[in-house]
Protein backbone atom coordinates (compact mmCIF):
# COMPACT_ATOMS: atom_id res chain seq x y z
CA UNK A 1 0.00 0.00 0.00
CA UNK A 2 3.24 2.22 0.31
CA UNK A 3 3.34 5.84 2.32
CA UNK A 4 0.27 7.33 3.22
CA UNK A 5 0.34 10.89 3.52
CA UNK A 6 -1.93 12.31 6.03
CA UNK A 7 -5.49 12.78 4.87
CA UNK A 8 -6.23 16.58 6.37
CA UNK A 9 -5.55 19.74 6.07
CA UNK A 10 -4.29 21.94 8.88
CA UNK A 11 -7.27 24.03 8.98
CA UNK A 12 -9.27 20.77 9.59
CA UNK A 13 -6.61 19.89 12.28
CA UNK A 14 -6.89 23.55 14.06
CA UNK A 15 -10.54 23.52 14.07
CA UNK A 16 -10.21 20.12 16.77
CA UNK A 17 -7.63 21.70 18.91
CA UNK A 18 -8.08 22.31 22.70
CA UNK A 19 -7.51 25.64 21.55
CA UNK A 20 -8.61 25.97 18.22
CA UNK A 21 -8.11 30.29 18.55
CA UNK A 22 -4.66 29.73 19.39
CA UNK A 23 -2.61 31.97 17.18
CA UNK A 24 0.45 31.37 14.81
CA UNK A 25 2.52 33.34 16.81
CA UNK A 26 1.76 31.83 20.34
CA UNK A 27 2.23 28.03 18.11
CA UNK A 28 5.11 29.16 17.22
CA UNK A 29 6.80 30.07 20.70
CA UNK A 30 5.25 27.10 22.36
CA UNK A 31 6.49 24.43 19.94
CA UNK A 32 9.90 26.16 19.93
CA UNK A 33 10.10 25.84 23.79
CA UNK A 34 8.69 22.25 22.82
CA UNK A 35 12.45 21.82 20.92
CA UNK A 36 14.38 23.39 23.27
CA UNK A 37 13.35 20.87 25.80
CA UNK A 38 13.77 17.96 23.39
CA UNK A 39 17.06 19.03 22.71
CA UNK A 40 19.44 21.38 25.44
CA UNK A 41 16.86 21.08 28.44
CA UNK A 42 15.77 17.88 28.66
CA UNK A 43 14.80 18.26 32.41
CA UNK A 44 11.59 19.94 31.12
CA UNK A 45 10.94 17.62 28.50
CA UNK A 46 7.64 16.57 30.04
CA UNK A 47 6.34 20.46 29.93
CA UNK A 48 5.19 20.03 26.57
CA UNK A 49 1.83 17.32 27.35
CA UNK A 50 0.86 19.48 30.29
CA UNK A 51 -0.22 22.94 28.94
CA UNK A 52 -2.95 23.23 26.46
CA UNK A 53 -1.27 25.65 24.39
CA UNK A 54 1.77 23.16 24.08
CA UNK A 55 -0.64 20.26 23.62
CA UNK A 56 -2.35 22.27 20.57
CA UNK A 57 1.00 23.48 19.30
CA UNK A 58 2.23 20.24 19.32
CA UNK A 59 -0.63 18.33 17.79
CA UNK A 60 -1.23 20.84 14.89
CA UNK A 61 2.96 20.89 13.77
CA UNK A 62 3.62 16.98 14.57
CA UNK A 63 1.09 15.15 14.45
CA UNK A 64 0.81 15.51 10.80
CA UNK A 65 4.83 14.99 9.61
CA UNK A 66 5.00 12.19 11.94
CA UNK A 67 2.07 10.38 10.51
CA UNK A 68 3.64 8.88 7.69
CA UNK A 69 6.26 7.07 9.51
CA UNK A 70 4.25 4.42 10.51
CA UNK A 71 3.35 3.41 7.20
CA UNK A 72 6.90 3.45 5.54
CA UNK A 73 7.81 0.73 8.43
CA UNK A 74 4.41 -1.53 7.95
CA UNK A 75 5.07 -0.62 3.76
CA UNK A 76 8.65 -2.66 4.55
CA UNK A 77 6.87 -5.61 6.34
CA UNK A 78 5.77 -7.43 3.05
CA UNK A 79 2.48 -8.19 1.75
CA UNK A 80 2.14 -11.41 3.74
CA UNK A 81 2.29 -10.14 6.71
CA UNK A 82 0.32 -7.14 5.87
CA UNK A 83 -2.77 -9.29 5.00
CA UNK A 84 -2.46 -10.99 7.71
CA UNK A 85 -3.29 -7.67 9.55
CA UNK A 86 -5.83 -6.87 7.19
CA UNK A 87 -7.79 -10.01 7.48
CA UNK A 88 -7.09 -10.19 11.33
CA UNK A 89 -9.35 -9.47 14.26
CA UNK A 90 -6.16 -6.60 16.32
CA UNK A 91 -6.10 -5.10 19.60
CA UNK A 92 -3.77 -1.92 19.11
CA UNK A 93 -2.52 -0.40 22.07
CA UNK A 94 -1.02 3.03 21.51
CA UNK A 95 1.58 3.31 24.50
CA UNK A 96 2.24 7.22 25.27
CA UNK A 97 -0.20 7.91 22.23
CA UNK A 98 -0.13 11.87 22.85
CA UNK A 99 -2.97 13.12 20.10
CA UNK A 100 -3.16 9.91 18.63
CA UNK A 101 -0.87 9.94 16.07
CA UNK A 102 0.03 6.39 15.44
CA UNK A 103 -3.46 5.07 16.27
CA UNK A 104 -4.71 7.30 13.71
CA UNK A 105 -1.45 6.04 10.87
CA UNK A 106 -2.72 2.55 11.55
CA UNK A 107 -6.29 3.23 11.03
CA UNK A 108 -5.64 5.41 8.26
CA UNK A 109 -3.53 2.10 6.91
CA UNK A 110 -5.70 -0.32 7.34
CA UNK A 111 -9.13 1.78 6.88
CA UNK A 112 -11.23 -1.55 6.42
CA UNK A 113 -9.80 -3.82 9.27
CA UNK A 114 -11.67 -4.71 12.38
CA UNK A 115 -9.33 -3.59 14.59
CA UNK A 116 -9.81 -2.11 18.78
CA UNK A 117 -8.01 1.31 19.83
CA UNK A 118 -6.17 1.05 23.28
CA UNK A 119 -4.81 4.74 24.06
CA UNK A 120 -2.77 5.13 27.11
CA UNK A 121 -0.78 8.26 28.37
CA UNK A 122 -0.04 10.07 31.33
CA UNK A 123 -1.26 13.25 30.14
CA UNK A 124 -5.06 13.91 30.29
CA UNK A 125 -4.70 16.73 27.79
CA UNK A 126 -3.28 14.83 25.25
CA UNK A 127 -5.98 11.94 25.69
CA UNK A 128 -8.67 14.88 25.31
CA UNK A 129 -6.42 16.04 22.07
CA UNK A 130 -7.15 12.29 20.92
CA UNK A 131 -10.54 12.10 21.59
CA UNK A 132 -11.15 15.10 19.40
CA UNK A 133 -9.40 14.05 16.43
CA UNK A 134 -10.86 10.51 16.93
CA UNK A 135 -14.34 11.62 16.78
CA UNK A 136 -14.32 13.78 14.36
CA UNK A 137 -11.28 12.75 11.84
CA UNK A 138 -10.67 9.15 12.05
CA UNK A 139 -13.15 7.37 13.96
CA UNK A 140 -11.66 4.79 15.48
CA UNK A 141 -13.64 2.00 16.55
CA UNK A 142 -13.99 0.61 20.30
CA UNK A 143 -11.66 3.69 21.16
CA UNK A 144 -11.00 3.49 24.70
CA UNK A 145 -8.30 5.34 26.59
CA UNK A 146 -6.42 5.16 29.63
CA UNK A 147 -4.25 7.82 31.72
CA UNK A 148 -1.81 5.76 32.91
CA UNK A 149 -0.36 1.98 34.01
CA UNK A 150 -3.18 2.18 37.10
CA UNK A 151 -6.06 2.97 35.25
CA UNK A 152 -5.34 0.00 32.40
CA UNK A 153 -7.58 -3.13 32.79
CA UNK A 154 -6.44 -5.94 31.32
CA UNK A 155 -9.75 -8.19 30.08
CA UNK A 156 -8.37 -11.72 28.72
CA UNK A 157 -9.06 -11.36 25.22
CA UNK A 158 -8.48 -13.53 22.59
CA UNK A 159 -7.37 -11.50 19.79
CA UNK A 160 -3.67 -10.70 18.69
CA UNK A 161 -2.04 -7.74 20.24
CA UNK A 162 0.12 -5.14 18.94
CA UNK A 163 1.72 -2.66 21.02
CA UNK A 164 3.05 0.39 19.54
CA UNK A 165 5.53 3.01 21.35
CA UNK A 166 5.38 6.25 19.15
CA UNK A 167 8.11 8.21 20.63
CA UNK A 168 7.15 7.20 24.28
CA UNK A 169 10.23 4.75 24.77
CA UNK A 170 12.77 7.61 24.51
CA UNK A 171 10.95 9.36 27.18
CA UNK A 172 9.26 6.61 29.25
CA UNK A 173 12.84 4.73 29.56
CA UNK A 174 13.23 0.72 29.11
CA UNK A 175 11.86 -0.17 32.68
CA UNK A 176 8.22 1.58 31.73
CA UNK A 177 8.07 -0.15 28.71
CA UNK A 178 8.40 -3.64 30.18
CA UNK A 179 5.70 -3.14 32.62
CA UNK A 180 3.49 -1.97 30.16
CA UNK A 181 4.68 -5.25 27.96
CA UNK A 182 4.22 -7.54 30.84
CA UNK A 183 0.43 -6.56 31.29
CA UNK A 184 -0.34 -6.60 27.44
CA UNK A 185 1.71 -9.64 26.62
CA UNK A 186 1.54 -8.42 23.01
CA UNK A 187 2.00 -10.69 19.70
CA UNK A 188 3.90 -7.53 17.70
CA UNK A 189 5.88 -4.22 19.55
CA UNK A 190 6.45 -1.20 17.02
CA UNK A 191 9.28 0.88 18.38
CA UNK A 192 9.30 4.42 16.94
CA UNK A 193 11.58 7.14 17.87
CA UNK A 194 13.87 10.45 16.77
CA UNK A 195 16.68 9.23 14.54
CA UNK A 196 19.33 9.89 16.66
CA UNK A 197 22.69 7.66 17.92
CA UNK A 198 21.23 8.08 21.69
CA UNK A 199 17.69 6.56 20.44
CA UNK A 200 19.45 4.00 18.40
CA UNK A 201 21.30 2.52 21.23
CA UNK A 202 18.62 2.50 23.23
CA UNK A 203 16.36 0.57 20.48
CA UNK A 204 19.38 -1.93 20.60
CA UNK A 205 20.31 -2.37 24.42
CA UNK A 206 15.83 -3.44 24.45
CA UNK A 207 16.50 -5.93 21.32
CA UNK A 208 19.98 -7.69 23.35
CA UNK A 209 18.71 -7.54 26.77
CA UNK A 210 14.81 -7.95 27.08
CA UNK A 211 13.45 -9.30 23.54
CA UNK A 212 14.10 -12.99 24.41
CA UNK A 213 12.48 -12.72 27.26
CA UNK A 214 9.54 -11.32 25.76
CA UNK A 215 9.97 -14.31 22.88
CA UNK A 216 10.51 -11.95 20.43
CA UNK A 217 12.17 -11.59 17.22
CA UNK A 218 13.34 -8.54 14.89
CA UNK A 219 11.06 -8.09 11.49
CA UNK A 220 12.34 -4.71 10.66
CA UNK A 221 14.70 -3.20 9.89
CA UNK A 222 16.88 -6.43 10.08
CA UNK A 223 16.46 -9.05 7.38
CA UNK A 224 16.92 -12.57 9.23
CA UNK A 225 19.30 -13.70 11.98
CA UNK A 226 22.48 -11.56 11.91
CA UNK A 227 24.56 -9.28 14.17
CA UNK A 228 23.76 -5.37 13.72
CA UNK A 229 27.02 -4.33 12.27
CA UNK A 230 26.48 -0.64 13.19
CA UNK A 231 25.98 -1.99 17.17
CA UNK A 232 29.80 -1.38 18.12
CA UNK A 233 30.51 1.55 15.54
CA UNK A 234 29.45 5.32 15.91
CA UNK A 235 27.36 4.75 13.15
CA UNK A 236 23.32 4.16 13.60
CA UNK A 237 21.14 2.80 11.73
CA UNK A 238 18.00 5.14 11.11
CA UNK A 239 14.98 5.21 8.50
CA UNK A 240 14.33 8.68 6.38
CA UNK A 241 10.73 10.03 5.51
CA UNK A 242 10.17 12.57 2.96
CA UNK A 243 7.18 13.85 2.57
CA UNK A 244 5.11 16.73 0.19
CA UNK A 245 4.29 19.14 2.72
CA UNK A 246 1.00 20.81 2.29
CA UNK A 247 1.94 24.54 1.69
CA UNK A 248 0.28 25.50 4.88
CA UNK A 249 2.29 23.42 6.80
CA UNK A 250 5.54 23.92 5.05
CA UNK A 251 5.18 27.79 5.57
CA UNK A 252 4.75 26.79 9.16
CA UNK A 253 7.95 24.69 9.29
CA UNK A 254 9.51 27.76 7.75
CA UNK A 255 8.55 30.00 10.76
CA UNK A 256 9.88 27.55 12.89
CA UNK A 257 13.07 26.74 11.05
CA UNK A 258 12.21 23.11 10.89
CA UNK A 259 12.38 21.63 7.76
CA UNK A 260 9.96 18.36 7.93
CA UNK A 261 10.42 17.43 4.58
CA UNK A 262 13.07 15.29 5.25
CA UNK A 263 12.71 13.46 8.45
CA UNK A 264 15.17 10.82 10.14
CA UNK A 265 13.43 8.30 12.36
CA UNK A 266 14.02 4.69 13.68
CA UNK A 267 11.42 2.53 13.60
CA UNK A 268 11.51 -1.16 14.72
CA UNK A 269 9.25 -4.22 14.41
CA UNK A 270 9.50 -7.04 16.79
CA UNK A 271 7.42 -10.21 16.35
CA UNK A 272 6.25 -13.34 17.77
CA UNK A 273 6.64 -17.03 17.25
CA UNK A 274 5.57 -18.21 14.24
CA UNK A 275 4.88 -15.47 11.72
CA UNK A 276 4.75 -15.07 7.45
CA UNK A 277 7.95 -14.11 5.94
CA UNK A 278 9.29 -10.96 5.40
CA UNK A 279 10.47 -9.75 1.92
CA UNK A 280 13.35 -8.09 0.88
CA UNK A 281 16.80 -8.84 0.65
CA UNK A 282 18.53 -5.56 1.15
CA UNK A 283 17.67 -2.73 3.84
CA UNK A 284 19.16 0.03 2.70
CA UNK A 285 21.00 2.42 5.55
CA UNK A 286 22.58 5.22 3.71
CA UNK A 287 22.32 6.73 0.52
CA UNK A 288 26.00 7.18 -0.98
CA UNK A 289 25.71 9.65 -3.83
CA UNK A 290 25.00 9.61 -7.55
CA UNK A 291 27.09 8.67 -10.41
CA UNK A 292 27.23 9.19 -14.52
CA UNK A 293 26.14 5.22 -14.23
CA UNK A 294 24.59 4.78 -10.74
CA UNK A 295 22.73 5.19 -7.58
CA UNK A 296 24.72 4.15 -4.44
CA UNK A 297 23.74 3.08 -1.60
CA UNK A 298 25.32 1.44 1.69
CA UNK A 299 22.91 -1.19 2.07
CA UNK A 300 22.43 -4.52 5.61
CA UNK A 301 21.94 -7.82 3.68
CA UNK A 302 19.79 -10.61 4.80
CA UNK A 303 21.27 -12.25 7.87
CA UNK A 304 24.00 -9.59 7.54
CA UNK A 305 27.57 -8.93 10.01
CA UNK A 306 28.67 -6.50 7.23
CA UNK A 307 27.34 -3.60 5.48
CA UNK A 308 28.14 -4.06 1.50
CA UNK A 309 28.05 -1.12 -0.82
CA UNK A 310 25.09 -1.46 -3.73
CA UNK A 311 25.44 0.15 -7.18
CA UNK A 312 22.20 0.33 -8.62
CA UNK A 313 22.81 0.40 -12.49
CA UNK A 314 21.25 2.65 -14.88
CA UNK A 315 22.10 0.90 -17.99
CA UNK A 316 20.10 -2.02 -16.80
CA UNK A 317 17.28 -0.24 -15.56
CA UNK A 318 14.02 -0.15 -17.62
CA UNK A 319 12.12 3.26 -17.01
CA UNK A 320 9.46 1.78 -13.94
CA UNK A 321 12.61 0.38 -12.23
CA UNK A 322 14.02 4.13 -12.41
CA UNK A 323 11.15 5.79 -11.58
CA UNK A 324 10.98 3.06 -8.09
CA UNK A 325 15.06 3.88 -7.84
CA UNK A 326 14.46 7.52 -7.72
CA UNK A 327 11.81 7.53 -5.00
CA UNK A 328 13.31 4.94 -3.10
CA UNK A 329 13.96 5.97 0.84
CA UNK A 330 16.39 5.05 3.48
CA UNK A 331 15.05 2.22 5.54
CA UNK A 332 13.23 0.51 2.33
CA UNK A 333 13.58 -3.33 1.31
CA UNK A 334 15.16 -4.11 -2.26
CA UNK A 335 15.46 -7.02 -3.95
CA UNK A 336 18.01 -7.36 -6.37
CA UNK A 337 19.82 -9.32 -9.04
CA UNK A 338 23.62 -8.94 -9.57
CA UNK A 339 25.45 -8.03 -12.43
CA UNK A 340 28.89 -7.51 -11.29
CA UNK A 341 30.70 -8.27 -8.19
CA UNK A 342 33.27 -5.89 -7.89
CA UNK A 343 34.27 -6.46 -4.33
CA UNK A 344 32.61 -8.99 -1.73
CA UNK A 345 31.21 -5.81 -0.22
CA UNK A 346 30.44 -4.18 -3.30
CA UNK A 347 28.00 -5.04 -5.91
CA UNK A 348 26.67 -3.96 -8.92
CA UNK A 349 22.87 -5.05 -9.20
CA UNK A 350 19.92 -4.00 -10.83
CA UNK A 351 16.34 -3.86 -8.90
CA UNK A 352 13.79 -6.45 -9.41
Amino acid sequence: MGIKPFPFSLSEVRQLLLLPDLSDSNVISCIKETQKNFTSCRESISEYVTKAEHVSSYSLFYMPTDFPKLSLILSQLGSTLIKWFEESKLDIYDIGCGPGTFSFAWRNYFSTSDHRFHLIDQSQDMLAQAQRFSSDLFCLPSFYTYQDLSKFTNEKKENPKVVIFGHSMNEMGTRAVNLYLNKIQPDFIFFIGPGTPTVFKLFMNWRRDFSDSFQMKVLYPCIGVGNCPMVDSDDWCHQILRSKLSSELHQLGQKLSIDRRSVPFIGHVYGKNKLPYVEGEYTLVRFLGKTKFSWRYQACPSGATDLIELELMKKASSKEQIDLIMSLQVGERINVKVIKEIAPDHLRVAII
